[in-house]
């Protein structure tokens, strides 16, 4: 994740063996995460477009098996970023009350 200032990048591996670690990249900018809900409705629908588009067997099989796949990823975004995205959201409420 060096030099990555903004996004998120969703990471699959699905023997759980090579998913990064504290130790694999800078903790001190970015953040390693579970993906949430909401993140993992976003993912689903990035996969069925990458079969719609691509015909990917591995991404047809992910979802064919998307209960226990989807605990195949790891979600990675800079902190600076989620703190951007938590600010918007605190002004968004903010507006609408």
């Amino acid at each position: 994740a060096a030099g990555m200032s903004g996004g998120i990048a969703f990471l699959y591996d699905a023997d759980m063996k090579d998913l990064p670690s504290a130790h694999d990249i800078n903790t001190e900018m970015v953040l390693i995460e579970t993906p949430h809900k909401n993140d993992l409705v976003l993912l689903k629908t990035m996969i069925e477009n990458h079969v719609k588009y691509t015909g990917s067997k591995i991404a047809e099989h992910i979802l064919d098996n998307w209960k226990t796949e989807q605990k195949n990823f790891t979600k990675i975004m800079p902190e600076e970023y989620k703190l951007a995205l938590q600010k918007q959201e605190r002004l968004i409420k903010i507006k609408a009350s």
